[in-house]
């Protein structure tokens, strides 16, 4: 697991909060729209993103949608490509059909 519980090390990914938790926290480490712009000695330079658009690709929209729905104020723009039908949006998945899949 990374210093900011983000990388390989921190699977299982099973769930959609799962997945957005990370993009959350990969977000407000690189800058994510928080803090002054200044270097604060974590290596990042004091960079501060001012707003952030996310762009996902089909099956992965519900992750960057409950991501902006948890940084209301630093993700301005959701950009989605090849949007999944409406029932996928609409129907929930079994999470022990899930957990079984990844057993």
């Amino acid at each position: 697991v990374g210093p900011r519980g983000y990388g390989p090390g921190a699977c299982p990914l099973l769930n959609v909060t799962d997945w957005s938790g990370q993009v959350c926290r990969l977000m407000d480490d690189y800058g994510g729209g928080l803090g002054d712009g200044e270097d604060d000695g974590e290596g990042d330079g004091g960079r501060r993103v001012a707003s952030w658009t996310l762009v996902t690709n089909g099956g992965c929209a519900p992750i960057a949608l409950d991501a902006a729905a948890r940084r209301p104020g630093v993700v301005s723009n959701v950009v989605i490509s090849s949007p999944p039908r409406l029932p996928f949006f609409l129907q929930s998945s079994d999470p022990r059909a899930v957990r079984r899949a990844y057993s």
